[in-house]
């Protein structure tokens, strides 16, 4: 088997603009329905969010580290492992929690 045989292509592992949005949406939504006390829905929208991989969620607030969690490893889907990454970073990282602010 040649090697470009044995190793999936690159863009196996890529995500078009479009799902990137819905990643990104998706993980800001996660925190507001927390903050409300609710839970977000994270059925994924498609077959491709759908699969099991690892990702590290990044929160910056006034260009500051605000809290980073992440799977390395496959254990949920993508869709699902955004917004459990986003919650966590959100209230369950070393950074104090998240707080909902009204003015």
């Amino acid at each position: 088997m040649s090697s470009a045989e044995s190793k999936p292509s690159a863009s196996a592992f890529e995500y078009s603009k479009e799902e990137r949005s819905l990643l990104v949406a998706l993980a800001h939504r996660a925190i507001e329905t927390a903050l409300a006390g609710g839970n977000v829905d994270t059925t994924a929208p498609s077959e491709h969010l759908a699969q099991l991989r690892g990702a590290f969620t990044t929160l910056y607030l006034e260009g500051e580290l605000r809290g980073c969690v992440g799977y390395i490893g496959q254990m949920y889907p993508l869709y699902r492992t955004v917004a459990e990454t986003a919650q966590a970073a959100a209230f369950h990282d070393k950074i104090p929690a998240v707080e909902l602010c009204v003015e």
